[in-house]
């Protein structure tokens, strides 16, 4: 086919220079051959596959469709020794420049009725192949079809390629690649698509094709896999039953489902009678995710928009229905339906776990449907619906008062659906009152007719997800349990009434239907201050007073868990106070707590001085004071200073008042008897007390008033060194504890807003005599600091303190101070480590020992510092590893190869900052073990480079034999703790190599491979964990850092990691 010469095409030539190929290899994976060409086109580098003797053609030429203005592209894929030539040719004439493997013509006519063909010379020395002749056909109306085969059978070109010009329910496209007339009706196949998942279909007549000629009948059978049951089938066909006829008299798509057992084995109910609808019914699986374990229904998967699946049932009043339900849907769009008598009564949406519904009913016969019914658009989740373990009990409800607990007398309930009582939900029992809303934003409230209190009233109560149980006092709501997403379980509700009350309980539903339980409610009259306070000695006296008396009463959320006194009911702008006298020297120790506006106050106050105030929610708090010599007035006073209304219970708590009359132990004794004088000065006094300590009997405390001027201090002077100064601290709440060493800030203790737990500082101190100083701040806040544990140690031996005695290994520690070793209870092992020197801005202060490889390297390290000041590990002068901030004890595992490693461990101030927290790096329990080869690396299948493995302290990864791939051992690593990271990195692996390891997942753990630090592949457990699996993947040329990272989150677990193995890149002839 030679085109015109007054119309030959105009072509302009583009060559690509690089083509990658995908062959597959013997066993199964797929490798990638890369071939680079030079200017001329001849192969330069060929990567994966040998060249043969002679030019090959792996990818010969093909037939090209042309439309208007579009580009054609020929290519040919070769292989041969180089250099490789390359010839095009157009009806055997070479078109000039036409060189490379790939041609490309630009500017043809889109009309010509013979393009002519075109093919490649490939040449290489000596030897010369041509491929495949190829053509072009123009496609003018751009529908991926010929224009000759369209005017051939349609006489034009308007048709589509995806109508149907012969109206036979087969597009034109397919018919041109089906070989069929597509003007004839009777000339065409219908395409039978067969879906099973949990089963398969089989078809007769079959076709392998899936393609079968008009009218043809196919017999279909559905088989379920395993124990499994046939459920419906659905698509282009639907019905019950196993076998289905379908006439082939159009394009159809059919899809059979399958379940594990029958509807009532699946809902534990035999005595019930199911239905289900039959377009998209229900059935009934096997799954390990039902609420018994074992089986559970479900609704239609597939579910089409604006389409329902229901499962519905009758009862026989009246009784009790229990079942539990739960739905994995898109949220607030698709829903699953619980409705009695064809109303609503409850729907939940989105993932909602497990939870159980209980409805009571009343005389007669109801019909109780579950229909799971989609919205317009969209899906999420599983898109289905859940019901599992129905119950029925026939009964006759109980009375509302009783069920109530029978305390109140008369009871009033109103609302569109009243409260009733029922005996299937309920705490102390047998009965408990039972409310349900039919819609949404509908309110249902029972009130006992009579004033109640003053006393504790009493009760339980518990919802469904998005209901609303109030408690209302003269009006006012002083109490609520909201349901949110889940529900919330029985809770027990304690609340004092100062007065003669009137009470009522309110349900609001919210955005959906649901129910609301309350029980066993009650009150206890009040109780005399002393009791409640239980107050000692028995003759302190109390006295109360303000615009309302405290009072007390037996309260179960006391911090005795028995009674309490509670604040008076007072109004904006009062205040109500309970006050008693004690005489020193002594101890005050009470608990209490508010619940309150955090601008209404609880306040402590000592002698007309207020010395502490807490407001808004706060929970049960131990405070203690000590006093000296002399008669003190102690008053606690809750007080609404402005016109803001109460919020919480709007009040204030005291609890478990004692008064300690004793003599304060010496300053020395508390501190832990320091072999040096003592002096303390400041604003605040220094004391001796008992009543918060770290170890032992009595412990240091300051009070500091407020103001920013306000520095309480306390010296020891003449410290002789060198030895280890310890010591314990703890600071209040905006309070700020300082170290000073000869007035240098040596450590701070600032824990802000929330104040700190008792914490450990450990000092090495150099030669000579100092001065320590320390001192609490705390700008306006006034605030307590407590010192407790000091001591003085000797000094030990770097030897001694890193636990290296008899291991062969020798220290020397440098840079602008010394590493020392010192006695510290918060050492790893508890008893001693090593620890940087004392060093400034720009400075460090190194460790270092040699090691005699192949061995091991085991330690475990810490840094109290800022995050911009490290602690590193250095091997052989390269970094391995760092850490900085305040951290805890965490260890480390290296594997060395043969020879000498110089280890170092440095820790810097590469900057101006000040230092934060101690200041310092810290070692201990180093562990050298040498062997051949390290247990690690055999483990991992002796990797040809180092090993180096990381974590919290006290965790790394292992070798061990428990769990394995294959051969004897395998690397393990778990995690103790929630959210935590061990590490294992292989440093120097050479490329271009294929990396290949197996590696396996417990139940929500996440194991990952870091390439040069990123993430290239993922492993997760899931909730069921990820058995042994094969990756291999591709590392380039150069030397690459490989790092697997096990994490967690809220689950503690285990991962593994076997047969790590390092394979060159093999021949393409090879692969092939």
């Amino acid at each position: 086919m030679n085109p015109p010469s007054n119309r030959a095409p105009s072509l302009r030539i583009l060559i690509a220079v690089t083509v990658s190929m995908v062959f597959a290899a013997a066993a199964g994976t797929v490798r990638a051959a890369s071939m680079e060409y030079d200017l001329s086109g001849n192969t330069v580098l060929q990567a994966g596959a040998p060249a043969p003797a002679a030019p090959l053609i792996l990818a010969q030429p093909t037939d090209a469709l042309l439309q208007p203005g579009d580009v054609v592209r020929f290519s040919v894929v070769a292989s041969g020794p180089g250099p490789l030539g390359y010839r095009w040719q157009h009806n055997g004439t070479d078109i000039p420049g036409a060189d490379r493997d790939s041609l490309l013509l630009t500017g043809l006519p889109a009309t010509l009725a013979d393009y002519g063909h075109y093919r490649v010379i490939i040449t290489t020395p000596g030897h010369s192949l041509a491929s495949h002749n190829v053509t072009i056909f123009p496609d003018t109306n751009r529908n991926g079809i010929p224009d000759w085969w369209e005017l051939q059978h349609f006489g034009d070109l308007a048709q589509s390629a995806y109508g149907d010009f012969d109206g036979d329910g087969v597009n034109n496209r397919d018919e041109w690649l089906d070989g069929t007339d597509p003007a004839d009706p009777e000339d065409r196949f219908f395409r039978l698509r067969l879906n099973a998942a949990q089963g398969h279909i089989a078809a007769e007549p079959r076709s392998p094709t899936g393609r079968y000629p008009p009218g043809t009948t196919v017999h279909l059978r559905a088989h379920a896999l395993g124990e499994g049951v046939f459920a419906y089938w659905w698509g282009d066909a639907e019905g019950l039953a196993e076998t289905i006829t379908v006439l082939m008299d159009r394009n159809r798509t059919i899809n059979a489902s399958f379940g594990d057992i029958p509807l009532p084995d699946a809902l534990n109910n035999a005595d019930l009678v199911f239905t289900t609808s039959l377009l998209y019914p229900w059935v009934g699986l096997f799954s390990p995710d039902a609420h018994d374990g074992i089986d559970l229904a479900r609704s239609r998967p597939d579910l089409p928009d604006n389409a329902e699946s229901w499962l519905q049932t009758t009862v026989q009043g009246p009784g009790t229905l229990r079942f539990h339900w739960s739905v994995s849907s898109q949220s607030n769009r698709d829903f699953l339906h619980f409705e009695v008598d064809g109303v609503s009564l409850a729907a939940i949406s989105g993932t909602q776990a497990w939870h159980e519904v209980v409805k009571t009913f009343g005389p007669g016969s109801h019909t109780v449907r579950w229909r799971y019914a989609k919205d317009a658009s969209g899906a999420s989740g599983q898109d289905a619906g859940f019901v599992d373990a129905v119950s029925w009990t026939p009964e006759t409800p109980p009375a509302l008062e009783a069920a109530l607990g029978g305390a109140f007398g008369r009871l009033l309930g109103i609302g569109p659906v009243a409260m009733t009582a029922q005996d299937e939900v309920f705490t102390t029992g047998p009965t408990a009152v039972e409310s349900i809303t039919s819609r949404n934003s509908q309110t249902t409230w029972l009130q006992p007719l009579d004033p109640v209190g003053p006393g504790t009233l009493t009760f339980w109560w518990r919802v469904d997800p998005r209901q609303n149980l109030q408690l209302r006092i003269d009006g006012a709501v002083v109490r609520t349990l909201t349901g949110g997403a889940g529900g919330q379980d029985w809770q027990r509700v304690d609340h004092i009434l100062p007065t003669n009350s009137t009470l009522r309980w309110d349900h609001v539903s919210t955005t959906l239907p649901g129910t609301a339980w309350l029980d066993a409610a009650s009150l206890t009259p009040a109780i005399d201050l002393a009791t409640a306070l239980d107050i000692e000695p028995a003759d302190l006296p109390l006295t109360t007073g303000g615009d309302a008396p405290w009072l007390g009463a037996a309260w179960i959320a006391a911090s005795d868990g028995v009674d309490a006194a509670r604040s008076g009911a007072i109004g904006t702008n009062q205040e109500s106070w309970i006050e008693t006298t004690v005489t020193g020297p002594g101890t005050l120790a009470f608990n209490w707590r508010v619940s309150s506006r955090t601008t209404h106050f609880l306040r402590f106050e000592v002698d007309g001085v207020v010395l502490k105030s807490i407001a808004g929610e706060q929970p049960w708090e131990s405070v203690v004071r000590t006093f000296g010599p002399g008669t003190h007035t102690v008053r606690w006073r809750y007080e609404k200073p402005n016109t803001s209304t109460g919020q919480g219970l709007d009040a204030g708590f005291l609890d478990q008042v004692r008064w300690t009359a004793e003599t304060p132990p010496a300053l020395s004794a508390a501190m832990g008897e320091p072999p040096v004088p003592i002096l303390a000065g400041g604003p605040g006094p220094w004391l001796a007390q008992s009543e918060d300590v770290f170890s032992g009997s009595t412990a240091i405390r300051t009070d500091r008033p407020a103001g920013s001027a306000n520095l309480n201090w306390l010296e020891l002077q003449d410290v002789e060194g060198p030895g280890t100064f310890n010591f314990w601290w703890k600071a209040g709440p905006s309070q700020t504890l300082r170290l000073r060493s000869n007035n240098t800030i040596v450590a701070t203790l600032a824990p802000g807003a929330a104040g700190s737990d008792w914490l450990p500082v450990a000092l090495v101190i150099d030669s000579g005599v100092r001065t320590l100083r320390w001192e609490l701040s705390g700008g306006a806040t006034a605030g307590s600091g407590w010192i407790d544990g000091v001591e003085l140690l000797p000094t030990l031996s770097l030897t001694e303190a890193l636990d290296t005695a008899g291991s062969g290994l020798s220290w020397t520690t440098g840079g602008d101070d010394s590493w020392a070793g010192l006695q510290w209870s918060e050492a790893y092992d508890g008893v001693d480590a090593a620890r940087s020197g004392e060093i400034g801005a720009n400075q460090e202060s190194w460790i270092e020992t040699t090691l005699s490889g192949p061995g091991t390297l085991a330690f475990h390290w810490r840094v109290s510092s800022r995050t911009t000041h490290p602690l590193e590990f250095h091997v052989d002068g390269v970094l391995n590893a760092a850490i900085a901030g305040d951290l805890p004890w965490q260890q480390v595992v290296r594997t060395f190869g043969p020879g000498e490693h110089t280890v170092r461990w440095r820790y810097l101030r590469p900057n101006t900052t000040a230092g934060q927290n101690l200041d310092a790096g810290f070692l201990d329990a180093v562990v050298w073990t040498p062997q051949d080869p390290p247990p690690l690396a055999a483990a991992l299948g002796q990797p040809p480079s180092p090993v180096l493995t990381g974590g919290p302290a006290g965790v790394a990864m292992r070798a061990q034999s428990e769990v394995v791939f294959e051969g004897a051992s395998a690397v393990a690593s778990t995690t103790i703790a929630n959210s935590q990271l061990i590490w294992l990195e292989q440093q120097e692996v050479e490329g271009p190599a294929t990396l290949g390891f197996w590696w396996r997942a417990g139940p929500q753990q996440t194991f990952r491979l870091r390439l040069n630090g990123t993430v290239v592949q993922t492993l997760t457990g899931g909730t069921a964990g990820q058995d042994w699996q094969r990756v291999d993947y591709v590392l380039d040329s150069g030397l690459h850092t490989l790092r697997w990272e096990h994490t967690n989150s809220t689950t503690h677990g285990s991962v593994w990691l076997d047969q790590v193995e390092r394979r060159p890149p093999i021949p393409l002839a090879t692969a092939l």
